[in-house]
């Protein structure tokens, strides 16, 4: 059995929608991740989401877990978990109607690029915040070489009602 990390995500009322298991060491041509039977892997996975306070939309749940823990209760966390993953439509007018501002950092690839740009067109009130690439892909790998919780009250500077 490979040594694995196990990940329980919840929706926003608690509910546990999904498990996942990243793989310590995987095998060539073998995924990183894999997600247990009868998860709903297209539902985000928020951390600290409430009315007015700015969001960090990541990728991985892993990284959700990093920028909540660095940043703190200044700004709520979404683990989208894929690139794949859709937002309801009551997901997009929550966002837009009460959350002031939204930093997007999705990895630094092409997926991550184009879930992006497609995101921006879909919440107004979104910017693109990925971590500097000399720093990694994502919020995970950027850790050891800058500062996540610097890195956050950058991108709240520009947003007046998130400070």
């Amino acid at each position: 059995m490979p040594s694995k990390i196990l990940i329980p995500c919840y929706d926003s009322q608690g509910r546990l929608i999904r498990i996942r298991f990243r793989i310590d060491n995987p095998k060539p041509g073998q995924e990183r991740y894999r997600i247990s039977k009868g998860s709903n892997s297209y539902f985000p996975s928020p951390l600290g989401l409430s009315n007015g306070k700015p969001v960090v939309l990541v990728e991985s749940e892993l990284d959700a877990i990093l920028v909540a823990q660095e940043a703190g209760p200044r700004v709520g966390v979404l683990g989208i978990g894929t690139t794949g993953a859709k937002f309801t439509p009551a997901m997009v007018r929550y966002l837009n109607e009460k959350i002031p501002l939204i930093l997007i950092s999705l990895d630094n690839d092409r997926g991550g690029r184009d879930k992006t740009a497609s995101l921006i067109n879909e919440l107004h009130n979104a910017i693109n915040w990925r971590v500097p690439e000399k720093y990694g892909k994502d919020p995970g790998e950027a850790w050891k070489r800058m500062s996540i919780d610097k890195w956050v009250e950058a991108g709240l500077k520009g947003c007046p009602f998130c400070i």
